[in-house]
């Protein structure tokens, strides 16, 4: 009978953590579905990267710009895997976020210690409910695999920590996950220095510490060491672009770094509070100092690093992310702490009722948090679906350059050559660094027109996509563009008609002189597409079926266009295409003395170009 029960007991342990998994994962599930429509831009350069690896044009983000334009190495390949079993890219990325975030709900059940008293499901429920942890999971960059390898890392490091003699599989399997997580970000290395300083801490500067600490830094070291010689072969340069747009040291930057980790740390606060003060307590208690240590030492240099980045600039608190794991495991490590204290039962209870009552206040602040819900608000990469796809429609066959700040959804579903004007994956505009570098928006200071207006970008789209966006210029394009003679003289902004994904409009720059694209302009004649009669502001610019954009003219609605001076000659005729005798075109003179090529209709037309003859 005592050998039945001693052998049921383990089986309904597993299955009743088993049970606490699921339940905790279904919770997650549950939230992160809130989120399913947010997706980064930042995400699509990831995926343009590794879009175009899977057709065999390399790392690289467009056609003849070689630059190093992403910072997330091994997420970019983990991606081309769903892509080689022909997964759709962005599904793939979602469904590895999912994986990536699951397995910290699952690093945590295996740090458990007391089947009766489940320390592990209180912090898998606060890992569940945490904002940031939800938006991200379908954000589609790589804070999920990060997520989920340091949950790893410190399931290995509290092994190696507790032990007097560790496995030699934990320290190899801990310095492969170092590793991978240094190729994930740049910021990587963070978390080995980290741990080496806590085994330093906790065990003195021995010979054995020394030799341990070499060993765990071994393969990180390895792994950054071999990216860079690829990144100095293959690039051509020390730092990917990301570093010199977004890194510069200021008293301005500094000070955004202390308010963006303010505002996360009050966004986290019952998580904070709780967690920190559990691991204060474990401190106090030899069986587990080690592990307090390691997770005090993770949270203090990941919030310096937060501070002096300057924060972030995405939705719902991205950077927090690996401070959330490090916090849920100073919960699990807390409670265990405190748990073994307690001698009670009625002191267990007062402990379980005070948690629940902070899981919900913090699971209620989750959800209504702004930053949490601008994400869920956030569908700016759809409506860059929506203007991409009728651009490649209208353009795909004119190979030309469009100019874009939005780096991801652009040429992610366009396919054209691009320039990136805010320089993520431009190696001149990344280097044309001000003076003042570091004093203004994060990642959004950088811009040359004087660089843009040489390259010649056939189509400009300025900003992020959405309804009524792409015609204000912002950043240092906004005056230094509007001062150029050039850009006043060559380009004029469009005004667009998207269908999806609902009907919405949009502007966009387009060149005057562009091959396929602009006006043809002979000694006699002028042949010019009808999206550049944008006088009338009620005029829009459609795509019809996979056709180039045209615009619809109707009795109430005539179409006007201004014209240098050079072309405003008298015209002797005119053609149209598609071809329709119910509209006349002439010129119109305005209030201000100017004269406009105007086109008036008889009944409601759409026109793709006109042909006007001197």
């Amino acid at each position: 009978m005592n050998t039945g029960r001693m052998a049921a007991t383990p089986r309904r342990t597993t299955w009743f953590r088993i049970g606490l998994s699921a339940l905790a994962l279904a919770l997650y599930g549950a939230h992160a579905f809130r989120f399913s429509t947010f997706l980064a831009d930042d995400a699509l350069i990831s995926l343009q990267y590794t879009k175009r690896l899977l057709a065999g044009a390399g790392l690289t983000w467009c056609d003849g710009n070689l630059v190093e334009g992403y910072s997330n190495l091994l997420w970019v390949l983990l991606c081309a895997v769903p892509g080689l079993l022909h997964v759709d890219l962005i599904f793939g990325a979602r469904v590895l976020g999912f994986l990536g975030m699951g397995a910290v709900v699952l690093a945590l059940m295996s740090v458990a210690d007391d089947h009766k008293r489940p320390a592990w499901f209180p912090a898998s429920i606060f890992f569940a409910l945490s904002g940031p942890v939800a938006v991200w999971t379908f954000g589609g960059l790589e804070g999920p695999l990060y997520a989920g390898l340091l949950a790893w890392i410190l399931v290995l490091s509290f092994r190696i920590i507790d032990a007097a003699e560790p496995a030699r599989s934990w320290i190899h399997g801990c310095s492969f996950l170092l590793g991978l997580l240094a190729l994930t970000r740049p910021d990587g290395p963070l978390f080995t220095v980290g741990l080496v300083a806590a085994l330093l801490l906790v065990r003195g500067i021995r010979k054995p510490t020394i030799l341990l600490a070499a060993r765990l830094v071994s393969l990180p070291f390895v792994m950054v060491a071999g990216q860079l010689v690829f990144r100095l072969a293959y690039y051509g340069q020390w730092v990917p672009n990301t570093a010199l747009v977004k890194i510069g040291f200021s008293w301005h930057r500094l000070a955004e770094g202390a308010a963006y980790l303010g505002s996360g740390v009050w966004a986290l606060l019952e998580l904070s509070l709780l967690a920190v003060a559990l691991m204060i307590l474990a401190l106090t208690d030899g069986k587990r100092r080690g592990r307090a240590v390691i997770l005090l030492s993770f949270a203090l240099l990941w919030c310096a690093y937060i501070v002096f980045v300057g924060g972030d600039i995405f939705e719902a608190f991205r950077h927090l992310i690996p401070l959330i794991v490090v916090l849920v495991f100073g919960l699990l490590v807390g409670l265990q702490s405190l748990s073994s204290r307690l001698h009670h039962r009625a002191a267990h209870v007062a402990v379980l009722v005070g948690v629940v009552l902070m899981a919900s206040s913090f699971g209620w602040r989750q959800f209504n948090h702004p930053e949490i819900v601008r994400a869920a608000d956030n569908r700016h990469v759809w409506y860059g679906q929506g203007i991409a796809t009728t651009l490649k429609q209208a353009f795909g066959d004119d190979d030309p350059l469009l100019a874009v700040s939005a780096a991801g959804c652009f040429p992610y579903w366009t396919g054209f050559r691009c320039l990136d004007m805010l320089g993520l994956n431009d190696r001149h505009i990344a280097r044309a660094r001000p003076e003042d570098f570091g004093t203004g928006p994060l990642a959004h200071e950088l811009g040359d027109a004087d660089y843009l207006l040489d390259r010649q970008p056939d189509l400009m789209f300025i900003g992020a996509p959405g309804p009524d966006t792409g015609r204000q210029l912002g950043g240092r394009y906004d005056n230094e563009l509007l001062d150029d003679p050039r850009f006043l003289r060559d380009y004029r902004s469009i005004r667009l008609g998207i269908p999806e994904p609902e009907p919405f409009s949009c502007y966009v720059w387009m060149r005057l002189t562009s091959p396929g694209i602009g006006w043809v302009i002979t000694r006699n004649k002028a042949t010019i597409p009808t999206c550049f009669f944008n006088g009338n502001p009620r005029t829009t610019a459609t795509s019809r079926g996979a056709g180039r954009l045209g615009i619809t003219v109707d009795p109430d609605n005539p179409a006007y266009l201004r014209l240098d001076n050079h072309l405003q000659r008298d015209i002797s005729g005119f053609e149209s295409f598609p071809r329709s005798a119910a509209i006349k075109v002439g010129y119109v003179r305005n209030e201000d003395g100017t004269r406009w090529l105007g086109i008036e209709a008889e009944e409601t037309v759409w026109l793709e170009r006109v042909t006007v003859h001197w």
